[in-house]
């Protein structure tokens, strides 16, 4: 092939563009395909596209250097003009001016191609930058599910907002309007240390892919006050690998320089722990495809478009345990007792239970954490490890605060109760009442203070601590204990005068069956109102003394020692008889009565009970005429025999005590009594009775006992019918009511860990047999039944155990060990088992009305465990002794619901029992007429099932099914 000639040469020369032609052709063709990638929704395609620009532009810029070089080298190869300067003084020479200009600008052409260059690498590290580490932990997605399924709609809903045109079909100026608007903004509110960063990392994690510019997280706070402005700009131009020597010194031009690079991109923002909305107009980015997520204690009160607010609450006690447990590397549901304690003394907060999970996690036991973390003087102290400073955390937020508002914080610890009224800081701090409202409603806003759901009186706003929000203001609390002690004076003064003008409004109202409005005081005040009784007492005002008295036994708070109310209501019966009003001295006397029953301590009850029944019976035969409200004293006297028989199951003995009240009722004809037996007895035979009207139920003269027993004989219809939902929501709405009464919080959490149970029984046939056990995977329904069971018959295990209730406690063991059961947490049932049992023995007595229905309950949970385990002999001897005992105080839901499993292993197990247990049917028959014989006939009884060897393992090869027909 021959080489052309130079006229040849010189006419395709002419014919070929230039090369600023070229130059322009490629990166036009480079922006279009720019803006088109930009335009894409599909982040697959938009990185293959990335990634193809990325090599053109490579490509480009190689050829373009290598036409530079070319040009230099041709440029320094052209023949020279004139001779060259050998001597120092010689440096011109002939076209030396043309060459110089020539030299000059192929080295400003090369200096400003290399400082290009570097914009162009510069520009692909913000394309496509390194993704930020975020601190969020992928378990947070499993404790906390719903939490995380929320946020995430949040971002969802906002995102459908954002302008999604194609950048190519638009102007210049358009494009420019569009990326130099504000990012997408969520705010994420909560208190101090409720896990706000984990949730939105969490959160961030799950839409990393749709952002191809990354994710910045910054934290924007300190040991003292948030990090300033200037060092959050320059941390987020270093996440963008902008060169630490080319950030411009000042906050003004940082914030230019990252608005620039952030304006055409979709970046993942997340500055948390941003104090005041002035701080984020100081760092927020700029670009439509950009969203930021913002984490604040306090509420920023931004309200715009393209901005949502998720505020966060504490997590619930399911969640609470969920994060304990993961922290502590402990498997699911087991040493509950000891977890839920420890989810109580934190206040329920993710960074005081992840310090104590990691405490566990480092050897400790969780047992002896809980028993530390119960010395209040010493359990902030516990919480702050090396890596989580709870303390300082919480203290962050409450220095915070004005001098004033720490000092309503610290007075407000003076209050007995556990919630208190604006009214509380109005007296103790001696501050206006509109000011000491608006103060409280401030510290509400700002999450050092919780706002309670009042459902009787939603116009009465009360506020309550968070347990380590109290315990840092106690330690602050600096005003000697002689000023305390004069506002408490006045405090309890007060309260007082309050109580004495409700009662010359009310004084005509059944002291038996109170009004709402004194049911809301006496639940709210519970403890100021038993240093009400001992003022009037000191005081000698012996009508207030003994009235009030009369209305506050019906009712068990936390937090008060049983043995101080009961001192505080023998105060009230002393007062009435100085009084000289015998029907004041019944009435407190049964109010103490109410208290010993609510508590099972059922034989000192039974005295005071027999002693308002003297009473009664000695004025009824000293008076002609006006006998109806000793008849009433009497009815009742009846009536709380009955409630305390059925609440301790001993049915047999039930029946007697309500025919006796229904006829002392009818000859007082009082209507309201009358009711209240009408619905025990339906709730002691299981029938349905007339349903009351709705309006009823919401009236406020429906007295409070008539409405809780009506909504537990609803519960229990439904359950029979199998409709679990409807039975669960009275049951839920009594729990929603009865806050405050701790007695109350306790049984309805056993009722619903029961009938969590049914359930679970129901849906599966071959429940508490070995072929259950066998099951590798259990449904998630059923898993999740179960799981609400052991949470609910822990909370009503430790609801009991704080109004120091045995019985209670050892019947919710029982449960508790029977859904460990279902749990296939053997080991801890069987530990449940004999706690229950070692706490019988100790600490009941046997001639207890309470004491056969709990070795029932015992021996039900220890069959049920032996049958799950393989040993069906002695699950069987102990499962049909149970049956017996059951039948015996007529507690026969129980005995079918046990029989119903013994018949169900019979048929798969025939002949694999071994010697069955004798049976007593001439004890069967009807309650025995000499008590003592009776218990001589439970411990021969008793006696043969501990004599019971220990649980045997099964011996058939595991995951085998038997044959059930041999």
């Amino acid at each position: 092939m021959t080489k052309p000639s130079g006229r040849q040469g010189n006419w395709l020369r002419q014919r070929m563009p230039s090369p600023r032609v070229l130059i322009a052709a490629v990166l036009a063709g480079a922006i279009a395909a720019s803006t088109f990638v930009l335009g894409l929704d599909d982040p697959n395609a938009k990185q293959v596209w990335e990634s193809i620009l990325i090599g053109i532009g490579t490509l480009f810029a190689t050829l373009l250097l290598e036409e530079v070089v070319r040009a230099a080298v041709n440029q320094l190869s052209r023949p020279e003009a004139g001779p060259i300067a050998t001597t120092p003084g010689e440096g011109i020479r002939k076209g030396a001016s043309v060459s110089r200009w020539d030299r000059h600008r192929m080295r400003a052409l090369t200096s400003r191609l290399g400082r290009r260059l570097r914009d162009i690498r510069r520009l692909r590290w913000v394309v496509r930058p390194e993704i930020a580490p975020l601190p969020g932990q992928q378990a947070v997605l499993r404790q906390r599910p719903q939490v995380i399924e929320e946020l995430y709609s949040v971002h969802e809903k906002l995102s459908s907002q954002r302008p999604s045109h194609r950048f190519s079909r638009l102007s210049h100026r358009r494009r420019e309007q569009i990326a130099g608007s504000r990012p997408l903004i969520i705010f994420v509110q909560g208190k101090p240390g409720c896990g706000k960063s984990e949730v939105v990392c969490a959160v961030a994690h799950q839409v990393l892919d749709r952002y191809s510019g990354g994710v910045v997280y910054i934290d924007t706070r300190t040991v003292g006050a948030a990090k300033p402005a200037s060092e959050v700009l320059k941390t987020c131009l270093e996440a963008l690998k902008w060169p630490e020597r080319e950030i411009p010194p000042l906050p003004a031009d940082r914030l230019k320089l990252m608005r620039s690079l952030t304006a055409h991109r979709r970046i993942l923002f997340v500055f948390d722990d941003v104090r005041h909305q002035n701080y984020l107009w100081e760092i927020l980015p700029i670009g439509s495809g950009c969203t930021v997520f913002v984490t604040s204690d306090r509420d920023l009160g931004v309200r715009m478009p393209g901005t949502a607010c998720y505020e966060l609450a504490e997590p619930d006690i399911d969640e609470g345990l969920d994060i304990l447990r993961a922290a502590a590397q402990l498997p699911e549901e087991t040493r509950s007792e000891a977890a839920a304690e420890i989810v109580h003394f934190c206040g329920r907060l993710p960074l005081a239970l992840r310090s104590a999970g990691e405490r566990v996690a480092a050897g400790a036991d969780l047992n002896d954490i809980a028993d530390m973390l119960r010395d209040e003087r010493t359990r902030l102290d516990l919480l702050d490890t090396e890596n989580r400073k709870v303390k300082d955390r919480i203290f962050s937020e409450y220095r915070r605060l004005l001098p004033a508002e720490r000092a309503a914080l610290q007075w407000l610890t003076l209050v007995p109760s556990s919630s208190f009224q604006a009214r509380a800081l109005h007296l103790l701090s001696q501050v206006r009442p509109e000011e000491a409202e608006n103060t409280l409603a401030y510290l509400a806003e700002v999450r050092m203070l919780d706002v309670i759901d009042t459902p009787r009186t939603p116009s009465a706003v009360r506020y309550r601590f968070n347990p380590l929000v109290r315990l840092l203001a106690q330690q602050d609390f600096q005003v000697p204990k002689v000023e305390r002690r004069k506002a408490l004076e006045f405090w309890d003064n007060d309260l007082l005068k309050t109580i004495e003008e409700r009662l010359v409004d009310h004084d005509s109202d059944s002291v038996d069956h109170p009004a709402a409005s004194w049911l809301d005081i006496i639940r709210a005040e519970y403890p100021s109102v038993l240093r009400v009784i001992r003022l009037a007492s000191a005081t000698q005002r012996w009508a207030t003394c003994w009235k009030i008295a009369a209305r506050a036994g019906g009712c068990v708070v936390g937090g008060v020692d049983i043995a101080q109310a009961l001192a505080a209501l023998e105060l009230g019966v002393q007062a009435a008889q100085r009084d000289n009003s015998p029907l004041g001295e019944a009435d407190t006397l049964l109010a103490k009565a109410s208290m010993l029953i609510e508590v099972e301590r059922y034989q000192e009850g039974f005295a005071v009970l027999d002693r308002v029944a003297r009473l009664a019976d000695s004025m009824l035969a000293k008076l002609a005429d006006k006998k109806t409200p000793w008849q009433v004293r009497h009815c009742v006297v009846h009536r709380k025999r009955a409630e305390a028989y059925l609440q301790a199951a001993a049915y047999d003995q039930a029946g007697s005590s309500l025919a006796y009240a229904l006829t002392w009722a009818c000859e007082a004809n009082d209507p309201a009594e009358k009711r209240l037996l009408k619905i025990l007895r339906a709730e002691l035979h299981h029938i349905a009775m007339t349903p009351l009207p709705s309006e009823e139920l919401s009236d406020e003269r429906l007295d409070d006992m008539s409405r809780y027993r009506y909504h537990l004989i609803q519960s229990e219809l439904e359950r029979r019918q199998l409709n679990w939902s409807s039975a669960g929501q009275p049951l839920l709405k009594e729990l929603r009511l009865s806050d405050g009464d701790l007695r109350r919080v306790a049984s309805l959490n056993y009722r619903l860990a029961r009938l969590c149970l049914h359930q679970r029984t129901a849906e599966s046939p071959l429940y508490g047999t070995p072929e259950d056990s066998a099951t590798r995977e259990e449904p998630q329904v059923g898993k999740e039944l179960v799981r609400q069971a052991i949470r609910r018959a822990t909370d009503a295990l430790l609801a009991f155990k704080q109004i120091d209730d045995t019985a209670g406690i050892i019947r919710s063991r029982c449960l508790l060990a029977r859904a460990l059961t279902a749990a296939k947490l053997y080991v801890e049932a069987q530990l449940a088992c004999d706690q229950a049992a070692d706490e019988v023995s100790r600490r009941i007595d046997r001639a207890d009305i309470a004491y056969l229905p709990l070795r029932a309950r015992i021996l039900r949970a220890r069959g049920e465990l032996r049958l799950r385990r393989g040993d069906l002999s002695g699950g069987f001897r102990e499962l049909l002794t149970a049956s017996m005992l059951f039948s015996q105080t007529c507690d026969w839901t129980s005995q079918t619901n046990v029989n119903k499993l013994l018949e169900a292993n019979a048929e798969r197990h025939s002949g694999d029992w071994g010697t069955a247990m004798p049976s007593r049917h001439s004890r069967i028959e009807g309650p025995p007429a000499d008590r003592t014989a009776e218990i001589a006939w439970q411990d021969e009884l008793i006696a043969q099932t501990d004599s019971l060897p220990a649980p045997r393992e099964s011996k058939r090869p595991a995951g085998r099914r038997p044959n059930p027909h041999g």
